[in-house]
Formats: structure tokens, sequence, C-alpha cells
């Protein structure tokens, strides 16, 4: 039941967890997960299940082992704040995902996704409709669903030194030019 939350601005490197570096979970009113550096995830970089309504946007996610960004319906017969839950309008805008184990996934699409920086991962389909299940690659994401059109390939390079904590990212191709997110980042 978070409301307006906000997780903004952290380096979050090296985590474990059967979920994600960042987990929400059960809520319908938006939340926004920003600005933020995730690296080195054993998981999911970005998490959420029976929630709606989250903005995903000017992230930073690489070599997560599952994907960047995985927002799901955990259980559509659990009831959150007088409904059940659906994972229904979520939006991922304007991050840099490299080298994870998929880069999107949602459970449906009454989502949207756009003006990414994808990675070039080895050939991987890079986004997924988790159910049902569909690995898709850029071109196929667009057309089936309409996502990331305005959204790139490029070669990503990502160094972090875990003594001085910088964190260097190099992106060799074109960048999006992603317009401002509405007022406070809700919808």
């Amino acid at each position: 039941d978070n409301r307006h939350s906000r997780v903004c601005r952290n380096l979050i490197v090296g985590t474990r967890s059967m979920f994600g570096a960042v987990f929400i979970e059960a809520s319908h009113t938006a939340n926004l997960v920003d600005n933020n550096i995730i690296l080195d995830t054993d998981g999911n970089g970005i998490y959420s299940h029976d929630s709606d309504r989250i903005t995903v946007a000017h992230n930073l996610i690489a070599r997560s082992t599952k994907a960047a960004v995985f927002l799901c319906l955990g259980d559509a017969k659990r009831w959150v704040q007088g409904r059940g839950a659906t994972s229904r309008r979520h939006r991922v805008l304007n991050n840099i995902f490299t080298d994870n184990g998929t880069v999107v996934e949602f459970d449906n699409a009454d989502n949207h996704s756009d003006y990414n920086v994808l990675g070039c991962d080895g050939g991987k389909g890079p986004l997924r409709i988790h159910r049902p299940e569909q690995n898709l690659d850029l071109d196929a994401w667009r057309e089936i669903h309409g996502w990331d059109t305005h959204s790139t390939h490029a070669a990503i390079t990502v160094s972090f030194d875990p003594e001085t904590h910088v964190c260097d990212c190099t992106v060799d191709g074109p960048l999006p030019a992603c317009p401002p997110l509405p007022e406070a980042g809700w919808d």
C-alpha cells in the first residue's frame, strides 16, 4: 500500500535477492523509481508484484542475472486497496540497460516502455511478456505491443570501483531524447 513513494539517487551493488535490488509490493497508487545505479544483482534489478502505476525512469541497470526490470502479477486473487491485483499502467522510461538476463518483463499489455537504451547483449531476446510467455527482440516488441518505438541499441560499457564508489558508463550509439516526466513523475 505504498502511496507516491520515491526510490531515488541510490547506488546499489551486488545485491542477492529472490525478488530484486529494489522491490515494491502490493500498491495501486503511483510510485517512482528514478535516477538509481543498480549493478551486479543476483536476481532482478527492479522488481514488483501485485502493484500498478510504477514509473521506472532515468536508471542505469547493468549485469542483473534476471531482468533489469520485472513488473509482474504475483497473485491476481490478492486483495489490495479494495481490489485484486492487476500489474498495469507501469511506465519504463529513459533508462540504460546492459548485460542483464532480460531487459523488461511485463505481465500484460496495459503498460508502457520507451526512450530506453538497450545494450548490445549478444543477440539475447531483450524484452519479455511473462504471461503468456513471449521472448521478443526489439523489433517484435515494437510491432506487437507498440513499445520502445524511440528506444535504441548501443554498445554500453559499465565499470565500478568498490573502493572509491566511482561508476563509469560509456554509451557508444544514439541516445533517445526523452520528454520530461509529468510533474513529480506521477500519472
